[in-house]
């Protein structure tokens, strides 16, 4: 996928900005705080119609004014496409080619990028949510049924546990546990099939930066183990736990419950990796998901601050794998890629 043109109108500080970028690495370069990591933002929305920096729209929306625009031309396989996303009176709204969505899952497919960003260096020895929100919005870009999957079993999950608050077993959560468990088992199928395909991404990344001789695994701790019988035997772990979620209120086993672990020469990442192979572990994490996809279809890459976050001899190793990892986008202070297009993100209004 390829980013032709993007234009952000009254987004964030960015009063206009129109960027015409590079097919390989492009680099965001100007002081702190003049909204490098804002354009990166607005090329996300592109690809799933919502921030990982905040749930209130309205925060994008520059100060004094009443709505901001972003708008993006992607090509994939020689198609263009437009995506605009308008943001007003504390809502959204997409539209694809002019059409507008009626809900975010279908800007599935029309655009996809995968970030890094500096709380990224944290992802191992954070809680268990970093790491499953990784895998649900990773797999979610990529798979159009995982992402219904997951909705459909999130919507069971929050009925069976307003439920479980009244406090009683009857028909209602017997129901809802059994339609539950059907979700269940198709989500951890797709995470299972996702997992295989991440752990060979991952594995040659973390060589790219890490360089070789070393053994990086990525695993699912998971609730329940997929395979023959797998309905039948959640079933009956929930049922045996039905006490416990009554008092408790809430499902206290499920995917919901799975952890993402990554270890490193047969120990835990989190517990025994140095700060440098944390942080070129987690990068190499978040950008896995590039190299599943084949051909155009891989997603553009989007790394804020990166180089912030590396001693220089993983800076090196980083700059020779971008080619591999096609159109990127890049913010710093500083410029690192030789050949790269440069392009400054000033602290007034900014025209490229």
């Amino acid at each position: 996928m390829i980013l032709r043109s993007l234009t952000l109108l009254r987004f964030r500080n960015h009063r206009k900005l129109l960027l015409a970028p590079s097919l390989g690495a492009n680099e965001l370069v100007g002081p702190n705080g003049a909204g490098k990591t804002n354009v990166l933002e607005a090329i996300d929305f592109l690809s799933l119609g919502r921030s990982w920096r905040t749930s209130d729209v309205e925060e994008v929306v520059q100060e004094g004014e009443s709505e901001a625009y972003v708008r993006g031309e992607v090509e994939e396989d020689g198609v263009l496409r437009r995506i605009e996303v308008s943001f007003r009176d504390g809502g959204r709204a997409v539209l694809l080619d002019g059409k507008p969505l009626a809900r975010l899952s279908d800007l599935r497919g029309a655009f996809s990028a995968v970030r890094f960003t500096p709380e990224d260096v944290s992802l191992f020895r954070g809680p268990p949510s970093g790491r499953r929100a990784f895998l649900d919005e990773s797999l979610s870009r990529l798979s159009g049924d995982y992402l219904l999957a997951y909705g459909r079993f999130r919507h069971l999950l929050e009925e069976r546990n307003r439920a479980l608050k009244k406090g009683k077993w009857g028909p209602l959560l017997e129901t809802l546990t059994e339609r539950l468990v059907a979700e269940e088992e198709r989500v951890e199928d797709l995470r299972d099939r996702f997992l295989r395909r991440l752990e060979k991404a991952f594995g040659k990344l973390s060589e790219a930066l890490l360089g070789q001789g070393r053994d990086p695994k990525v695993r699912l701790k998971r609730f329940l183990e997929p395979g023959e019988g797998f309905a039948r035997r959640a079933l009956a772990l929930h049922l045996s736990q039905k006490e416990r979620d009554l008092a408790l209120g809430s499902t206290q086993s499920g995917p919901q419950r799975d952890d993402l672990l990554v270890s490193l020469d047969g120990r835990e990442a989190a517990s025994y990796a140095s700060q440098g192979e944390s942080r070129a572990l987690a990068l190499a994490l978040r950008l896995a998901p590039a190299l599943i996809p084949k051909g155009a279809a891989r997603p553009v890459v989007l790394l804020d601050d990166v180089f912030g976050e590396l001693d220089q001899e993983r800076r090196r190793r980083l700059v020779a794998l971008l080619p591999r990892l096609g159109q990127s986008f890049i913010t710093g202070t500083t410029s690192h890629v030789a050949g790269a297009r440069h392009i400054h993100i000033g602290t007034n209004d900014s025209e490229e």
